[in-house]
């Protein structure tokens, strides 16, 4: 068998973006995010290609779509970025964005990416504690940002906090607190957002809740204590 050197192996293209789908792509989703936010919040500000000074890096750093605004009493600054990589999103590129973060003074993340993230990477975002969504860009244009966020938690008539979300494809979303960390649902079929009191604390396995609006059920997925999905239930009909 010969010996494979690295001159041996097939010289594969190298890959970058196109820059004018690039830049059409930001601009449509800023756009969007205008339309949202000001449609609920006339207050909030969205800059795009937003720049300023690191916090701890002391360097300057840029922001895809930059949204700042008071929401329910709440200072926001939500960073937006775009990330248009052909391979799914490694666990170098989260610890870049979590740092990213910190250095620019966000609450809020929202990382998007047409492939995803790896496993690692996804794990590394969550023990992170970081409000981190990926979503294809597809689903970027369909979010509501307005909602995104303005939705604060309703588990107790004074909390602070906000909801973190989790989007899915044609499903129901869900989401923690993060202040109390209380378990939220937005039914996908009558858009009934409230709080939902599941047994966290269970090794693994599904729950079955209600929704609150219109009646229909929801699995819940637990593994080790945390919720990992939610879907509606097709064995049960909802009830008017």
């Amino acid at each position: 068998m010969p010996l494979l050197t690295p001159d041996s192996f097939p010289e594969l293209p190298d890959w970058t973006p196109d820059p004018a789908a690039d830049g059409e792509l930001k601009w449509r989703l800023y756009e969007k995010v205008v339309a949202d936010t000001q449609d609920k919040y006339q207050d909030c500000t969205v800059i795009r290609d937003h720049r300023l000074m690191g916090v701890r890096s002391g360097v300057t750093r840029q922001i895809d779509v930059w949204v700042t605004g008071e929401v329910a009493g709440h200072e926001i600054k939500l960073a937006i970025e775009c990330k248009l990589y052909k391979a799914k999103v490694d666990i170098k590129t989260v610890d870049a964005f979590i740092g990213f973060l910190e250095d620019v003074g966000a609450d809020k993340g929202v990382l998007i990416t047409t492939t995803g993230f790896t496993s690692g990477a996804e794990k590394r975002a969550k023990a992170a504690g970081i409000d981190l969504n990926v979503m294809t860009l597809e689903s970027a244009m369909e979010t509501d940002w307005g909602e995104y966020l303005g939705e604060s938690c309703k588990t107790w008539v004074g909390c602070p906090g906000n909801i973190n979300w989790n989007y899915s494809e044609g499903g129901p979303r869900f989401g923690t607190c993060d202040h109390c960390g209380q378990l939220h649902i937005e039914c996908s079929g009558c858009g009934h957002q409230d709080e939902y009191d599941v047994a966290r604390d269970s090794s693994i396995g599904n729950l079955h809740v209600r929704c609150k609006g219109c009646n229909c059920c929801f699995v819940v997925g637990v593994e080790k204590g945390d919720v990992t999905d939610i879907s509606t239930c097709t064995r049960h009909k909802r009830h008017s």
